[in-house]
This record gives C-alpha cells, structure tokens and sequence, in this order.
C-alpha cells in the first residue's frame, strides 16, 4: 500500500499546473480499465486452451502466466520480468 501512495504522490508531483487534475483522473481510470480489460482477453483464452480453471479467482493469473511464459520464446525473461514488476 506504501508503493501505490509514493506513486500516486509522485505522479502528482509531475502533472503540471496546466493539466486539469479531473482530466488526470479519467485518463488513469481508462488506462486502467483499458488494461484490464486486455488482461482478461488474454487470461481467460490462455486459461481455457491450457485447462485451468478460470472461475479460480484473482490468482488465475499466477497460475496461467507461468504456463504461457515457458510456451514463448524468451519466456524466462519476460517472466521473470513480469513479476518483478507486478510486485513493485
């Protein structure tokens, strides 16, 4: 929780006064549902075709991934990568 209030305070810090902070805010909401929605696009296929469970909650995820990195060229990277940023 103390990593996602030092973003949200260093984002503040870099908006500019000519930036309305209301506008800001729609922006990050549609990033961010945006995002979401791309995740689940590729979940919930990748789940099916490897024969997860997808009703198995958030950690569908942390079970679906790894699967998908060791499938891809490069994958230990791109993996490790992932999480790597997923918990900073």
């Amino acid at each position: 929780m103390s990593a996602g209030a030092g973003g949200m305070a260093i984002f503040g810090s870099y908006i500019g006064k000519e930036r309305p902070l209301p506008g800001e805010a729609v922006n990050v909401v549609t990033l961010d549902n945006s995002i979401a929605l791309l995740a689940g696009l590729v979940i919930f296929p990748a789940a099916f075709a490897l024969g997860i469970d997808a009703g198995s909650g958030p950690e569908l995820i942390f079970v679906t991934l790894p699967n998908i990195f060791n499938q891809m060229a490069g994958g230990i990277i791109w993996g490790f990568l992932f999480f790597v940023f997923h918990e900073w």
